[in-house]
């Protein structure tokens, strides 16, 4: 188990579960997922970072896991610490 292709996705049954802003945490994601035994589908979208006083937009990877997954990809990864990243059911 580990990174597929969307191919091997229904479209129906897949829900983005975290945007990496850069490559080291989407490394980190990608061992984390491989390690846990889940299959995961990666994808560049862009997303919006607001600081203080301004938004800016980039490019991040985002992680697609089958929806009986979500849930319990949400949790493992608030419990190793990303948090910033985790989006839910309905982003």
């Amino acid at each position: 188990m580990a990174k597929v292709s969307f191919d091997s996705f229904s479209e129906h049954d897949i829900e983005r579960v975290f945007i990496a802003g850069n490559l080291s945490e989407a490394q980190r994601i990608e061992k984390l997922l491989t390690d846990e035994g889940i299959d995961y589908a990666v994808e560049v979208e862009k997303f919006m970072q607001t600081r203080i006083f301004f938004t800016s937009e980039h490019l991040g990877a985002t992680f697609y896991v089958h929806t009986g997954q979500a849930p319990f990809c949400r949790k493992l990864l608030l419990t190793h610490g990303f948090s910033n990243g985790i989006l839910q059911e309905d982003s």
